[in-house]
């Protein structure tokens, strides 16, 4: 079954499931879903995905390597990500079961960031899967190293630094495009509204003109990222995304209005929100860019769950959600990226697979009893 026919069931499936927030009461729910979309994300033959057979290539590569000799390898490979790739390699070859890992650490940093913040987890859950799970199938560094950046919510709001910084460095050590998420907690901080702004656009516009001349700087330092630079996908492809971005944004403002800047998380949310609009907005001949900015932008995954918490008609609600959803839906299922899907086939699950899914619906369902929410009044 190929991978659009199982999404589309499974977002029929949690589409039936929005209702309003007493949603958060389905734990049974919420456990079974996780299970499902760890079969999605990990049960794939890698033969049949973009950039997975490379992936494992480079896992048998790995796995061979005595500790010592990854030390050496700083200049081409990030740590973090070889050395869960050799940790794994200590029990098994098999890189079903790396992909196995990968996905459950992936998963469960979604998951706790959507129990404790997300108003509608169910939304939130569908916003993930629209949003960056189809492409964190086989773009395996960066979006682990995205959703490692998710759990550092908390530290930002109650102003722990150091434990911030140690999240960052992780992120890093997982994939080098995680630097644009150490400024967010500075960001964060800045006392004056007029300057936050101002900073705020100006050192986007800065990292966007970098990004223009990174090849010179991947040339020079062998950083090993032809892929990211050399791609087709330039000219409207950020142009549609900032018109995605800003409009979501403005109905972010519209429905918060002074709210947005208020301490906490809605101020975190305007300054990820705004950062995707202005990174869009100056890159929009920069394919590189977009994949820059999916750290700021998966905050969508909250913001809009917080908008309509604002919002105060049902009719305007219903619309605002049901538009973001089928302009995602489209992008995903019928944008440029589709493409990568067409060979995509699942392999049947193995008897490690049945039993971490055990040990995930057991976790997750004691995991949501014991989270603390974020308080939204």
């Amino acid at each position: 079954m190929s991978l659009l026919i199982l999404n589309a069931f499974l977002l029929t499936i949690l589409v039936l499931l929005i209702n309003n927030k007493k949603s958060r009461n389905n734990g049974f729910l919420f456990s079974v879903i996780f299970v499902v979309l760890l079969y999605l994300h990990s049960c794939i033959d890698p033969n049949t995905m973009e950039d997975l057979p490379r992936y494992c290539d480079s896992f048998r590569q790995w796995a061979n390597m005595a500790l010592e000799d990854i030390l050496v390898t700083y200049r081409k490979t990030e740590y973090a990500f070889l050395i869960l790739n050799w940790f794994v390699s200590l029990f098994t070859d098999n890189f079903g079961m790396f992909l196995l890992v990968e996905s459950f650490i992936m998963m469960l940093c979604y998951y706790i960031w959507c129990f404790k913040y997300s108003p509608y987890i169910m939304l939130s859950l569908l916003l993930m899967l629209l949003l960056t799970f189809n492409q964190s199938i086989f773009v395996l560094r960066q979006h682990l190293a995205i959703a490692i950046t998710l759990l550092s919510y908390p530290y930002i709001l109650n102003r722990k630094m150091m434990p911030y910084l140690c999240i960052c460095g992780l992120a890093f050590f997982m994939h080098h495009s995680s630097i644009v998420w150490l400024p967010v907690y500075f960001f964060y901080y800045l006392k004056s509204r007029k300057k936050t702004i101002v900073l705020l656009v100006g050192l986007t516009f800065l990292v966007s003109y970098s990004v223009g001349h990174v090849g010179m700087l991947n040339e020079d330092l062998d950083l090993g990222y032809d892929s990211y630079i050399t791609g087709n996908k330039v000219g409207t492809s950020n142009l549609v995304e900032f018109f995605i971005n800003i409009a979501i944004f403005a109905m972010y403002i519209f429905a918060l209005k002074q709210k947005a800047l208020d301490e906490g998380l809605y101020k975190l949310l305007t300054i990820l929100l705004l950062l995707s609009v202005v990174g869009a907005f100056l890159g929009t001949s920069i394919s590189t860019l977009t994949r820059l900015l999916l750290y700021y932008k998966v905050a969508v995954i909250l913001a809009i769950p917080v908008t309509i918490l604002h919002l105060k008609s049902n009719f305007v609600k219903v619309l605002y959600v049901s538009i973001c959803l089928l302009i995602f839906a489209y992008v995903t299922f019928w944008g440029s990226t589709s493409i990568y899907y067409i060979r995509m086939s699942y392999l049947d699950p193995s008897d490690v697979f049945v039993l971490v899914s055990v040990f995930s619906y057991f976790l997750i369902s004691y995991i949501y009893k014991k989270i603390k929410v974020y308080d939204y009044k």
